[in-house]
């Protein structure tokens, strides 16, 4: 460019032009104000690229490098007018060219494009001799035609070419000149969709100017029969539709033969959710009749020609995706809208009506189409505009906590309505309260108008807004919207444990709830054992999180007990069954190359690889299915380990002790090596555990007396010993629930299982007062399904059942007071456990952690969040701070006050954070989870390293006016509960711009 002069060309094809075919180009020429001008005599020139390598030797090593050589092939002069373009049409064969452009006034205003003739793919031109550049001279063929290939050699030699689809289908030798040669190929039926056409050049070592061999390999492509597959799919769509009501779409398929017809299945789904996913409409044609990878491999004996030694090593450039770093969101605050028809049929005019029940929507709806016969495939996708004459949109916080008082915004567009005086009134069911429930506004056609409504939140759970607009004309429309009230402190659990003797009685009533929220929910059971099975299945269900190990440690216990799951509350969308598979798939994405498992990520932690393993060999022996390659190299992975097995003191022997066990369930420990543990290495095994693991391994493995001689020496060392450095996710209540399921799942020693009862009853009343973590309660019900017994009657509200009993409670059964009554003739244990949010804060508390949340300007400055404009930015500071020796694995959670939103998650990466005026300091998160109404970040903390303080930092927008609730930041080790810092709790205020 000059003086912001320029000449531009545009071309009449799509990037290349057919062998033979005249190239036509419009050009035209701007001024420096950017306005068609005139340029007489502009001159032009067409130019062939050609690409050769030459070789050369340097310090004994032979290397290449590219040379193009430019041939004109035409050139001319044209004048360019002001108004229209000038024209320029150009014949070409096949090969890569380039047009140029150029104003004779003033050589600098120029201009240039590289095009390409005969089907050439430039983006497949490597920069290296071992590539072959060949060409097909159309896109796609029908069976029967005459394909010809071209061969465009760097080297004449000979060429073997050949049809590749799914197996070799065509092969013959030809002779290629140092100026190409043409192939003609007969296209064969049997090559449909689709087709590889290869041609692998040779020539000898010593022929011509080349010291060495020569290979050189190219493909193409080629279409086959599709256009005989294709159906043609059309929409009739109205431009405008009314929501509430159903919505038939006439759908039009073309290409069916006489008398034939098509299946449908038609989708209309809300475009902004399309556009926020990046969802494109699907294209079967690509899909079924799409060009596939070339599913043959290549291979040849060229690399032992050469001479390695001497020869530059070529480097490939490999990449990969990861899981996600965590992020979920709350219900939205209406439905998404995404409907389908299922499976239709065409009428014998090929015309299908697809109808919609679409629900109180404002908006644009995309209708997505697939139409099939035996033997065709088509599709189409058009957009429909879906909205009331009179549009109602509501704005709403994303959350709100009990106490929190905002205020919701209307904003009401009158379309295409009659003018006139308009009333919304506002009702609300849930945990909501509203104080003023109407207003009323006077609007004229395609004006606009806002209301605001004060709201507040009473309790805890899912509110409803109903909103109902009237208008002239009897206009009466609605619109739900739906708010999620959520606890403003972190849950809790009161769980209590009665001995029914035979004949007594024991009531529950509403009194168990006092001190907590509405959100509370009760468990029961009941049976001779001790454990609430009900409240552990409640809890791990309701556990917001999902490492590998509480993925594991939720789904396990339903393998066996998803009945009782089912009768304890469990709800979902899906099934138990699929809940199990979903967690598989999960947990799978926590595999690394090497076959082990991460905490957080793909990685490798030998107990957590053998603690998964365990879970999808339960979950194989269950039915389930687990990817054989995947399970295969979880289980190469340990057996690896066992390989090399050296020191088995401390936390080692463990962690052996383990994947022994997983591989012997499987059927891959060798008896010599478990008997060798046993006899010989016995006091490598300190933890009960580890004993207990190798019993059930030598059980697995039929040699009963020695298995049950090791059981009962576990039980002698005492499962519940602590051991304050372990890093196997355990405490002594997990390894004496573990113990005991290990020994019943082996049927060896029954005294020695009876016995087992005796210290997991000792090690939950270690624990009472505390959290479970999620390894003790995956344990505690596994331990109580390997144990359970013949059931004993009891009445429980007055209805005869039999024991064990597990089931939810719900509020409504305690208010007239539940009886449970022992009728059978054992002592039995009545456990329940309320878990809900507590009325009162929690206060902070500092047990082998510290925790500091501070708020900071943009600039860096401390400020008090207690007030906060609309719109303004802030910086949250957590510093978390180890005080104990033992190794942790932490988690810490930093509840959202409802105003504030998390800003661009992306900025606490630990090199964005540089660009805060923080400082960074101590070990980054690893893991990090942003969600509308939290941040979270985990850590794994090594034994010792106390003092160091850990900083990490995020940022928040004020978005909703209003009072809210200010939760405490936690931090806790998940795995022993004791370690535990917590913030105080506050409020803050959010001031409205206006």
């Amino acid at each position: 460019l000059t003086d912001n002069a320029m000449i531009g060309i545009k071309p009449r094809f799509d990037g290349s032009v057919g062998e033979g075919a005249a190239a036509g180009f419009d050009i035209i020429a701007l001024n420096a104000a950017r306005q068609r001008t005139i340029v007489t005599g502009a001159e032009w020139t067409l130019t062939r690229i050609e690409r050769n390598f030459q070789w050369y030797r340097r310090n004994d090593r032979w290397f290449y490098e590219s040379v193009e050589r430019l041939e004109r092939v035409d050139n001319g002069t044209l004048d360019i007018p002001a108004e229209g373009t000038a024209s320029l049409s150009l014949p070409v064969t096949w090969g890569r060219y380039r047009l140029e452009v150029i104003d004779p006034r003033n050589g600098e205003v120029a201009t240039s494009m590289v095009f390409s003739s005969g089907w050439v793919n430039t983006a497949a031109n490597a920069d290296t001799p071992d590539v072959l550049d060949v060409h097909l001279d159309k896109e796609s063929y029908q069976s029967g035609d005459t394909a010809t290939l071209r061969i465009s050699p760097r080297f004449a030699g000979k060429a073997l070419v050949t049809v590749l689809a799914g197996t070799v289908r065509h092969t013959e030798f030809v002779d290629v000149p140092a100026d190409g040669a043409a192939v003609p190929i007969t296209v064969d039926a049997a090559w449909a969709p689709g087709a590889y056409v290869t041609a692998t050049l040779f020539r000898p070592a010593g022929a011509g100017d080349s010291p060495l061999p020569q290979r050189a390999v190219g493909l193409a492509h080629m279409q086959v029969d599709t256009a005989k597959k294709q159906l043609t799919v059309s929409i009739d769509a109205p431009e405008v539709a009314a929501p509430r009501q159903i919505l038939s779409v006439p759908v039009t398929v073309d290409g069916l033969a006489e008398g034939e017809s098509a299946y449908l299945t038609v989708a209309a789904v809300d475009v902004g959710i399309l556009n926020i996913t990046g969802f494109e409409p699907p294209d079967v044609d690509e899909h079924y009749l799409g060009q596939r990878r070339l599913g043959v491999e290549l291979r040849d004996i060229y690399g032992d020609l050469i001479d390695a030694g001497s020869a530059a090593r070529g480097r490939i450039r490999t990449g990969g995706d990861g899981i996600d770093t965590g992020s979920e969101a709350l219900p939205p605050t209406q439905a998404p809208v995404s409907l389908f028809t299922g499976l239709i049929t065409t009428d014998a005019n090929g015309v299908a009506t697809a109808n919609f029940d679409v629900p109180a929507f404002n908006g644009t709806l995309r209708l997505m189409a697939i139409a099939w016969t035996d033997t065709k495939v088509g599709d189409a996708s058009t957009d429909a505009i879906v909205r009331d004459p009179v549009v109602v949109a509501g704005t709403l916080p994303r959350f709100l906590a009990p106490g929190d008082a905002t205020r919701m915004r209307f904003d009401i567009h009158n379309v295409s309505h009659q003018a006139g005086e308009y009333a919304l009134s506002v009702a609300a069911m849930g945990p909501l309260s509203i104080d003023r429930r109407a207003e009323s506004i006077t609007l004229a056609t395609d004006q606009r108008a806002s209301i605001e409504l004060p709201v507040a939140a009473t309790g805890v759970g899912e509110a409803t807004i109903v909103a109902t607009l009237t208008g002239p004309g009897n206009l009466s429309l609605s619109q739900d919207f739906t708010l999620v009230v959520r606890p403003a402190a972190a849950e809790v659990s009161d769980r209590r444990l009665v001995a029914l003797s035979p004949g007594e009685s024991t009531t529950l009533s509403d009194a168990i709830l006092d001190g907590f929220d509405n959100d509370a929910t009760v468990t029961l059971s009941v049976g001779d054992g001790v454990t609430d099975v009900a409240g552990l299945i409640q809890m791990l269900n309701r556990f917001p999180y999902g490492c590998a190990e509480q993925t594991v440690s939720r789904a396990l216990p339903l393998l066996y007990l998803n009945t009782v799951a089912a009768d304890a509350g469990l709800k979902g969308d899906t099934t138990i069954p699929e809940r199990i598979d979903k967690a598989i798939e999960r947990v799978l994405a926590y595999q690394s190359a090497s076959g082990g498992f991460g905490l957080w990520s793909p990685g490798y932690d030998l107990w957590l690889t053998s603690y998964v393993m365990d879970f999808l060999t339960r979950a194989r022996e269950a039915g389930h299915t687990v990817p054989a390659i995947a399970f295969d190299a979880g289980l190469d992975r340990l057996q690896s380990v066992l390989s090399y097995v050296g020191n088995l003191e401390g936390e080692r022997g463990s962690e052996i002790a383990y994947a022994t066990y997983v591989l012997a369930r499987n059927g891959r420990a060798a008896i010599g090596d478990l008997r060798y543990f046993a006899e010989e290495k016995l006091d490598d095994f300190g933890s009960p555990l580890a004993r207990a693991q190798l019993a059930a391994s030598l059980a697995f493995a039929g040699d009963l007396p020695l298995a049950d001689s090791l059981f009962r020496n576990a039980l002698a060392a005492g499962p519940a010993t602590p051991r304050p450095m372990r890093t196997d996710f355990g405490t002594g209540l997990r390894d004496a629930a573990a113990i005991l399921t290990l020994a019943a799942e082996s049927r060896v020693g029954e005294r020695t299982v009876d016995a087992l009862f005796d210290t997991l009853s000792e090690a939950k009343d270690e624990a009472e007062g505390r959290a479970f973590s999620t390894q003790e309660a995956a344990w505690l019900l596994l331990s109580a399904n390997a144990t359970q017994t013949d059931g004993t009657a009891i009445t429980v509200a007055g209805e005869t059942l039999t024991s064990p009993l597990s089931r939810a409670v719900g509020t409504d059964q305690l208010a007239g007071g539940l009886v449970v009554r022992n009728d059978g003739s054992q002592v039995l244990s009545v456990a329940t456990t309320v878990t809900g949010t507590p009325l009162e804060p929690l206060p902070p508390v500092e047990s082998g952690l510290t925790i500091e949340r501070t708020y900071h300007t943009l600039d860096g400055e401390e400020v008090q969040p207690d007030q906060v404009r609309q719109n303004d930015r802030l910086l949250v500071r957590l510093t978390v701070t180890k005080i104990a020796e033992a190794p942790m694995r932490i988690l810490l959670t930093d509840l959202l006050p409802a105003g504030f939103e998390i800003e661009n998650p992306a900025l606490v990466g630990q090199g964005a954070v540089a660009s805060f005026p923080l400082s960074q300091s101590g070990q980054f998160p690893e893991h990090t989870e942003f969600r509308d109404d939290r941040f979270a970040a985990a850590w794994t903390l090594s034994q010792g390293a106390t003092g160091n303080p850990m900083m990490v930092t995020y940022m928040v927008r004020a978005v909703s006016p209003g009072t809210f609730a200010h939760p405490a930041a936690e931090v806790s080790d998940m795995y022993q509960p004791r370690y535990v810092a917590r913030t105080a709790s506050s409020f803050v205020a959010v001031v409205p711009t206006r």
